[in-house]
């Protein structure tokens, strides 16, 4: 999906994060620790590692935002458009209907149940609502984090993988639910 703006960047994350409580709350706590067949996660761990992501994307953000302000502050720069670069709409579309081994700080225990997760998703939606304003006020085209897969990216971009991650895992989870309620 192509984003010409931050809001709509933030349209998208309040549409898959509505979808994933919604979600979230037809799960019994039961259904949540079965492995299902052909799985190495329970849904409890999807939504534990959507927390743990979501957590570190937030981190990531704010440490953007506050490079980008002190830079803009230091020369007096002008605001430019969402910083989402052809590249990396390439690069994702590379990566889109891949498998990936997630680092070792998402990796969930699959012991935190999924009322506590969502809760966590919800605390660090907030903060990146909270963001919003400096977000859309700052130039973030010049200031970059790694992703592990991804290379370098700026703050929508990270904001856009948000969105996506999480697209990806809710259907990952509705189908798991689907797997558990057929046998």
């Amino acid at each position: 999906m192509e984003y010409a703006s931050i809001a709509e960047i933030y349209t998208a994350a309040d549409t898959v994060r509505e979808a994933t409580r919604a979600f979230a709350d037809t799960i019994t706590a039961e259904e949540s620790e079965v492995l299902a067949e052909g799985e190495t996660w329970t849904l409890r761990s999807i939504f534990e590692h959507l927390s743990l992501v979501d957590d570190q994307i937030l981190w990531v953000v704010d440490k953007l935002v506050a490079k980008a302000r002190r830079a803009a502050a230091a020369d007096g720069g002008e605001k430019q458009p969402p910083a989402i670069s052809d590249k990396f709409g390439a690069t994702l579309n590379e990566f889109a209907s891949s498998k990936l081994v997630a680092p070792d700080r998402v990796q969930p225990t699959g012991e935190i149940p999924i009322p506590d997760s969502v809760i966590r998703l919800e605390d660090s939606f907030c903060g990146l609502i909270a963001l919003r304003e400096r977000i859309e006020n700052a130039d973030l085209s010049q200031h970059t984090i790694p992703h592990p897969y991804l290379g370098e990216l700026t703050a929508p971009e990270w904001m856009v993988i948000r969105n996506g991650h999480e697209m990806r895992h809710l259907d990952q989870a509705q189908k798991m639910l689907e797997k558990i309620r057929s046998k």
